[in-house]
């Protein structure tokens, strides 16, 4: 089942009261986190305070089961996935039922339209980064090996996308419209700033550049986590908490600015780094090289530039053979 056909039963158990105390707390959270789901919530509570009001005479007189039936029978006709909710037999029920077959009659509607699914855009990084600019002028940077997926209503009522991978978002502020970036763990809100986000099916990492954000947990909307500029969030998946921690690496972004800080770093960290922002491998002849370390930066200097600085501080001698390089040295 979809889930926009698993919301309608939700919401209809939850207007009917047969919902359970569970039931209760995932409507609530969904009307708050999620914009697609307040908003069908919105469509038939509209029809459910009709309740409120006396049945006209003329409709009273609609053989209303056999109009329900024929209603069904139509909506399966044209789409199979469509479940019909079953509904006690009272006068809410039939006021819903009076509305399914209005909107069918007109051929328009929250049923209609929420049975279709609006189609899915996606951009992904290879082995090179990716820049892409969205329809909203905000900015999303891919790592390699990277998706984002989204659909084509993204900025027209909110601005919601996927993230496969690693990335780092730009977003052009507009309070009337948040920006919610979704994991398959945690899910990211702003309404304009910067940060970086890392997925893994082990774990997640948020970064926050510049501005403020809020991360939660994706499938329940809880445990939500505020992050200012230096912030960080975790997400462990195995013991499924989500925590607040100062960010100690300088260089989470270093593959997209080529800009490096290194301080008292170990040569394999300083080699990790430099292999993912330049796609490259390296290779330690001696294992003694381990226990060598750097303070130095660099500003988008090419990997032989960096390379350079790093033979005569380490006294070692590098030899490239295509992507790899093999490093010789005494150690330290």
């Amino acid at each position: 089942m979809s889930d926009e056909h698993k919301h309608t039963e939700l919401i209809f158990r939850y207007l009917t009261h047969e919902a359970d105390a569970n039931e209760i707390r995932l409507v609530n959270s969904l009307r708050s986190t999620d914009p697609e789901f307040a908003k069908l919530f919105q469509e038939f509570s509209k029809t459910w305070s009709l309740t409120d009001t006396e049945i006209p005479s003329e409709i009273s007189e609609i053989n209303v089961d056999s109009e329900w039936e024929y209603f069904k029978n139509q909506i399966v006709k044209r789409n199979d996935s469509v479940k019909i909710i079953p509904i006690r037999r009272n006068k809410k029920s039939l006021i819903l039922k009076l509305a399914a077959i209005l909107i069918l009659l007109i051929g328009i509607g929250f049923l209609i339209k929420y049975s279709v699914a609006p189609t899915n855009l996606e951009f992904a990084s290879t082995d090179k980064i990716l820049e892409k600019t969205l329809s909203d002028s905000s900015i999303v940077t891919l790592s390699k090996s990277s998706k984002v997926t989204y659909n084509e209503d993204f900025n027209k009522e909110f601005r919601k996308l996927k993230l496969v991978g690693e990335a780092f978002f730009e977003v052009k502020h507009n309070s009337e419209k948040k920006f919610i970036v979704e994991t398959n763990s945690v899910s990211v809100e702003v309404t304009g700033t910067e940060f970086y986000v890392q997925t893994t099916d082990l774990q997640t990492d948020v970064i926050v550049k510049s501005g403020k954000v809020s991360v939660y947990k994706s499938e329940n909307g809880s445990d939500t986590v505020r992050l200012a500029a230096g912030e960080k969030a975790h997400f462990d998946v195995k013991s499924d908490k989500l925590f607040k921690i100062e960010n100690e690496d300088k260089n989470y972004i270093s593959w997209k600015t080529k800009t490096f800080v290194f301080d008292n770093e170990t040569l394999p960290n300083v080699l990790k780094t430099l292999e993912k922002a330049y796609f490259v491998k390296f290779e330690l002849r001696n294992k003694q090289l381990s226990n060598c370390r750097i303070s130095s930066s660099f500003d988008d200097q090419t990997i032989e530039g960096i390379l350079s600085v790093l033979q005569t501080l380490l006294d070692i001698k590098v030899t490239k053979n295509g992507t790899i390089y093999s490093i010789e040295g005494k150690g330290c």
